[in-house]
């Protein structure tokens, strides 16, 4: 399997992905360091069952919580391959209807960046943010996770 290339120094790795349960999605958002350091762990919950219209909105949790922090380098990756590909296009016109507003929100929001990046990564590649957004749905959590107890609630990525 080949891997995306890395960022590169000073640029922080944002993977997003959702957990869908009846009309509720639990979105995970993971921030790490160019060297893959965990960051920041985000958790939010959107009330929709449209895998487009909450996959576009994991990507813009992602680019909330990098403002949010002050970042201006962004890599941001998802596996959810039309979503990326109306971004890396500036295209929503192929979105879901409902969707469009989070597109409009993601282009707009992406200004505030020196730079921003999407790239379309595979569900081995997204597994911690697909592991997050699974767990808050399975425990109904929202809001920011800390760090530090990364260990209690993740131990298998801090062996």
């Amino acid at each position: 399997m080949q891997y995306p290339p890395e960022p590169q120094a000073h640029c922080i790795k944002i993977n997003s992905d959702v957990a869908v349960k009846e009309e509720t999605s639990f979105i995970g958002v993971v921030a790490r360091d160019h060297s893959g350091k965990v960051l920041e762990l985000k958790a939010a919950q959107l009330h929709t069952d449209i895998p487009e219209l909450a996959e576009g909105y994991d990507v813009l949790q992602g680019l909330v919580l990098a403002k949010e922090k002050g970042w201006k380098k962004i890599w941001l990756e998802s596996d959810s391959r039309n979503v990326i590909f109306q971004l890396e296009n500036h295209d929503s016109t192929s979105a879901h209807w409902l969707s469009e507003g989070v597109f409009a929100d993601i282009q707009s929001l992406r200004n505030d960046f020196q730079e921003v990046q999407f790239t379309w990564v595979s569900r081995e590649e997204n597994f911690l943010a697909h592991f997050v957004s699974q767990w808050c749905l399975k425990n109904n959590f929202v809001g920011s996770i800390p760090i530090d107890s990364l260990a209690g609630m993740f131990p298998i990525f801090v062996a």
